[in-house]
Order: C-alpha cells, then sequence, then structure tokens
C-alpha cells in the first residue's frame, strides 16, 4: 500500500511539472514590474533589473513593464507572463518565491522558495531570488506558438505590415547613418600641391574568431575584448571572467552587464 501510494505521489509530480513545463512554454515574452508589491519604491535592491537579467540570461526574453515592447506584444498583452514576488515569513530567514501569472491573472507556475540568511537586505533578497530562480533554470524552455483563430491571425498579418514599413525606414536611416559615421579629413598643404583626403570609417566592430566551448571578441586591431562561451542555448553566450550575458534580440547582439550594484546593457555589432 505504501509502495502505491510513492508511485501515486510521484506520477502526480512528473505529471504536475510536465503541464507546468507545457504551460509557460506557450508564452513568449516574460514581464517585469517597475515595483514589487512587497515594497514601497521602484526597483528595490534593483531586484526588478536582477529579475529580468536571470530570465533572459536563461533563455527568456524579458522586459522591465516600463521598457519599449515588441509591436506584437502590445498588440496582444496574452502572449506574455506577469511576475510577482512573494515574501515568506522565516525566522532569521530572507524568503521568497517568484509567481508568473497570464493576461487574465491565473496562476502559471511558481518557484520554489528561495532564502538567504545574510543580515544585510540587499544581499539576502538578492541571493533569495538567485536560489528562487533556479526553478525556472533548470527547466527546458521553449516558446510554443499556438494559433487561436482568426485574432491571432489578424494582428500577425498587421505586425508583418507594419515590420516590412519598419524595416524600410530602418534600411533609410542606416543609410543615413553610415553617411554620417564617415568621416572626412582634409589636411592642409602648400599651394600648388595636391589636397590629401583620408575617409575613416568610425564603427566600433568586433570580429567573432571560434574557439573550443565559443568564441573570442576582437576589435580591428585587433585587440582581444572578451570571450563568449555557449551555453546550449542559441544566440546566447556567457561573457567569460564576468557575470554578463550576450544575446540576440530582435535582430540585435545585445551584451547584459551585472556589477553587483547596476544592471546595463548596450547594442554590440559582431560579425560571426
Amino acid at each position: 500500500m505504501k509502495r502505491s501510494v510513492e508511485i501515486f505521489c510521484f506520477c502526480l509530480l512528473i505529471s504536475f511539472k510536465l503541464w507546468s513545463q507545457e504551460s509557460i512554454n506557450n508564452y513568449k515574452y516574460v514581464i517585469i514590474p517597475t515595483k514589487y508589491s512587497m515594497f514601497d519604491a521602484d526597483d528595490k535592491y534593483q531586484l526588478n533589473s536582477l529579475t529580468k537579467f536571470l530570465f533572459n540570461k536563461y533563455g527568456y526574453t524579458a522586459f522591465l513593464k516600463s521598457d519599449p515592447f515588441p509591436e506584437e506584444l502590445n498588440m496582444n498583452p496574452c502572449l506574455g507572463l506577469s511576475v510577482e514576488l512573494e515574501k515568506h515569513s522565516g525566522f532569521l530567514n530572507t524568503k521568497v518565491q517568484i509567481h508568473l501569472y497570464d493576461c487574465k491573472q491565473r496562476l502559471v507556475m511558481s518557484s520554489k522558495i528561495g532564502s538567504s540568511r545574510i543580515k544585510d537586505y540587499k544581499k539576502a533578497y538578492n541571493v533569495a531570488i538567485r536560489n528562487a530562480f533556479s526553478t525556472f533554470q533548470n527547466i527546458n524552455y521553449k516558446y510554443e506558438e499556438i494559433e487561436d483563430g482568426n485574432e491571432t491571425k489578424n494582428y500577425k498579418v498587421k505586425i508583418n505590415e507594419e515590420r516590412n514599413t519598419k524595416k524600410e525606414n530602418n534600411i533609410t536611416q542606416n543609410k543615413k547613418e553610415n553617411v554620417a559615421e564617415i568621416e572626412l579629413k582634409i589636411e592642409e598643404v602648400e599651394p600648388g600641391k595636391k589636397l590629401k583626403v583620408e575617409i575613416s570609417q568610425k564603427l566600433n566592430i568586433l570580429y567573432a574568431q571560434p574557439i573550443t566551448n565559443g568564441f573570442q571578441l576582437v576589435d580591428t586591431t585587433p585587440k582581444k575584448v572578451m570571450i563568449l562561451l555557449e551555453t546550449g542555448i542559441e544566440n546566447t553566450f556567457i561573457v567569460k571572467g564576468k557575470d554578463s550575458v550576450v544575446t540576440k534580440k530582435d535582430g540585435n547582439w545585445v551584451i547584459i552587464e551585472n556589477d553587483g550594484q547596476t544592471i546595463e546593457s548596450k547594442i554590440l555589432t559582431i560579425k560571426f
């Protein structure tokens, strides 16, 4: 009898895990609020920025609610999951849990309860969130698109039309920017001699050179700038020796850096 109960509980646990994974795979984006309800200030202890950093680091596409959203997310908010942080009571412990809700405020998935015994609140919450996040880190997340009738098809058509227009505008803009980035240098010369003209392209381009388990990025010097290590996730690399990740978002390579105090992101021009 005891053996049967154990088998039943095990099957129930596996079924719940598969259901959770399948559910979270149905969502393309993760949206983090600028302020968690358990705090009185935006990005308290930089926990909201940390949450965004962790989701992006492990293969999700995450935005703060104050960030510009992709067109399809603006038109169909149900493509995204909203994050909320819950504080749990604990003696001498800081305990938190991460919850994901759909656009109808239905709970889709919850993390394990992460905890820390560190007395400093900023460090304690940082460690507790990283501990709780292991739930989302260790599942095989991959977005799986679901067709839900004419409404989905209609907004996709509109997005494609807007995207084509935007692409044409970007091509025109890029041409203008390229012209602006070309610097014309004219040196003064003595009368009767030819004018010396030098044109230089002011582009910060990094070139990817294959190495074992990744790439090294060099500039035009060439000088080694950083080493990218493969993560097993397509178009996502960890920067060797830094708490940073390089990933591809909306056609651009982006580096997301966390120095323990601030989390920043910037676009890189990488040639593979």
